[in-house]
C-alpha cells in the first residue's frame, strides 16, 4: 500500500486528495455518521461529524481508525476525478466507483474512542 497526496485542479478549483493505494487502486476513505448523516474524509488528525458522534483519522500510510456509529466508505479516486471532469450539464450525472468498506477490515479499524 502506498500513500500520496495530490492537488487536482478542476474548473479552476483546487481539490486536495489524500490517496491510499490499495490493491492497485487509489482510494479515498470516508465516514458516514448514522446519527447526523454527515459524510466526511479523514486526515492525520482526528476529524468528526457535526454532531460529534463519529470521527476518525489516518494512523499512517496504510491504517485508519474510527469511532462511533459509522459506515466506512471507500471511493476510487481516479473514478471520482473522471466523473468530475465529465460532469454533464444536465441529466442523471456521471457515475463513479464507491463502496461500503467491510465491518472486518484490517486497514480501517473501529475503536470505542480515539
Amino acid at each position: 500500500m502506498e500513500y500520496t497526496t495530490r492537488i487536482n485542479w478542476i474548473n479552476n478549483t483546487a481539490f486536495y486528495f489524500l490517496l491510499i493505494k490499495q490493491e492497485g487502486e487509489r482510494l479515498i476513505k470516508l465516514l458516514l455518521c448514522k446519527n447526523c448523516g454527515d459524510i466526511f474524509n479523514l486526515d492525520f488528525i482526528v476529524k468528526s461529524c457535526r454532531c460529534g458522534v463519529t470521527g476518525g483519522k489516518y494512523l499512517d500510510q496504510r491504517l485508519a481508525e474510527y469511532f462511533g456509529d459509522a459506515i466506512p466508505i471507500g471511493i476510487a479516486n481516479d473514478s471520482l476525478i473522471s466523473a468530475i471532469n465529465n460532469q454533464p450539464y444536465d441529466g442523471m450525472g456521471e457515475l463513479f466507483k464507491a463502496f461500503v468498506i467491510p465491518v472486518q477490515c484490517h486497514t480501517f479499524i473501529r475503536k470505542e474512542d480515539l
